[in-house]
């Protein structure tokens, strides 16, 4: 469309169409000669942005930074005992630490006997040291056999130190309640006891205040039991 010159244009289209026709519009610079101005187009006139629109933003990828790692799940607790497992686990518990009490009310034989007390036997009679090792000392007679020896378990125990005397049956002396006397063996060992410097080979009656050699060891015999006084 042409218009002469002096004469009036179209009318200005309005601000909003304004804006829409310059989009895109190089802005305006001096034109340049064929094919140049075609090919140095866009260095030359750059576009006008828009009025209200923001170009689309593409984000770069950040150096070093690693992808979000899932999270490892919490430990989960130990499942708990059940209510009848803890009873249970209780029960047998006070059981083994606390024996059941004897019940006032049950008879007299059902219950548990008292522990057993041990009651010394009455002497009878005494041996006493008057030569050897331990002199001065005494050890005592009860009743039945005993036998005479240097070793723990003996009834009569000659442990003065003197080494003649065997460990075990070396003699023994023995009481008769029945008749309330005493009687004085050889042991069966091969150390001999002698009685008023005599071997003792077979049984025989002590009265009172013989002398008898075991070892080095020379005893005196004491009775307290005997046909004036007896325990029984």
């Amino acid at each position: 469309m042409f218009f002469k010159k002096g004469g009036k244009g179209p009318p200005a289209p309005p601000a909003d169409e304004e804006k829409t026709l310059l989009v895109g519009r190089p802005t305006p610079q001096a034109r340049l000669s064929w094919p140049a101005r075609d090919n140095d187009r866009t260095a030359t006139h750059p576009v006008e942005p828009v009025t209200g629109m923001q170009p689309p933003v593409h984000a770069e990828p950040v150096t070093g930074i690693l992808p979000p790692q899932p999270r490892a799940a919490p430990p989960q607790p130990a499942p708990r005992q059940t209510r009848d497992d803890e009873r249970t686990r209780l029960i047998t518990t006070q059981r083994q630490a606390e024996p059941a009490a004897p019940d006032a009310g049950a008879p007299e034989a059902a219950r548990p006997a008292p522990a057993a007390v041990l009651v010394e036997e009455p002497v009878v009679g005494w041996l006493v040291v008057i030569a050897g090792k331990g002199k001065g000392r005494s050890v005592e007679i009860a009743a039945g056999s005993s036998p005479i020896g240097r070793g723990e378990g003996q009834r009569i125990r000659l442990d003065f130190g003197d080494d003649q005397i065997s460990r075990e049956n070396h003699a023994t002396l023995t009481f008769d309640v029945r008749s309330n006397r005493f009687f004085l063996n050889h042991g069966g060992g091969r150390n001999l006891t002698y009685l008023a410097g005599e071997p003792v080979l077979v049984p025989v009656e002590l009265k009172g205040g013989e002398v008898i050699s075991i070892g080095d060891t020379e005893l005196k015999f004491v009775p307290f039991c005997g046909p004036d006084f007896s325990w029984a």
